[in-house]
């Protein structure tokens, strides 16, 4: 916001779990970023601002705003309650997630994302992690935060949900310009996360968290 722009050499933005909306400077500096093939790592708890899911519209990527319970057993190695989603078997194809099935990863206080797809090809996207069917978006406010979530059909959603993302951003080139044209074939890249608690002091070290920060941020810095 201090100075309009992100950094040349800046080799991947984290939004972190905001909780103020984004000024629109802000706004602009990073699609600026992303269109000079810039990284972003955008890891959004619920409730997420408005202004950062207006953001994401343009990916045709949203937020599902409740708070994703599981079920399933999977926290038990971990002492944890029904709002700690733990993936094992839920990683998709992508080159960060792949070499993780079978390693257990933890997301408290996570939410879900939702996917749309793109008519004009300029998103390129893929899901990173998914959760297991015995899991729901607890949408009730009375016990999204607190006190024993329980399945309502017809209002809650029954899972399994996507809980992140991983997409390319092709910028459109104009035919006038060689140079814009080339730069064009640089996508910026973009990894959405509902739930950033996994990377704090606290849950860094559980599981395989550590091995998947890693993974994302390799990827994004086109480390791998």
């Amino acid at each position: 916001a201090e100075t309009d722009k992100v950094p040349s050499n800046c080799a991947v933005l984290v939004i972190a779990g905001p909780r103020t909306n984004p000024d629109p400077t802000e706004i602009a500096a990073i699609d600026a970023y992303l269109a000079r093939g810039g990284a972003v790592l955008a890891l959004f708890d619920p409730p997420t601002p408005q202004g950062w899911q207006d953001w994401l519209v343009q990916f045709k990527v949203w937020l599902s705003g409740g708070v994703l319970i599981s079920a399933d057993k999977g926290g038990a190695q971990f002492g944890t309650g029904p709002r700690a989603v733990v993936i094992t078997d839920g990683y998709g194809q992508h080159e960060i997630a792949a070499p993780l099935r079978g390693v257990s990863t933890l997301f408290p206080l996570s939410q879900a994302i939702g996917v749309v797809g793109d008519q004009e090809g300029r998103v390129m996207g893929d899901l990173l992690l998914v959760t297991s069917e015995l899991s729901w978006v607890e949408r009730d406010p009375g016990s999204m935060y607190s006190g024993i979530p329980t399945f309502d059909r017809g209002v809650d959603i029954a899972g399994p949900h996507p809980l992140a993302v991983v997409m390319e951003v092709h910028q459109p080139s104009s035919e006038a310009d060689p140079a814009a044209k080339e730069k064009a074939t640089v996508p910026g890249r973009v990894v959405v996360v509902g739930n950033s608690e996994f990377l704090s002091n606290s849950n860094l070290n559980l599981g395989g968290n550590r091995d998947l920060m890693l993974n994302m941020l390799g990827w994004l810095a086109r480390e791998e």
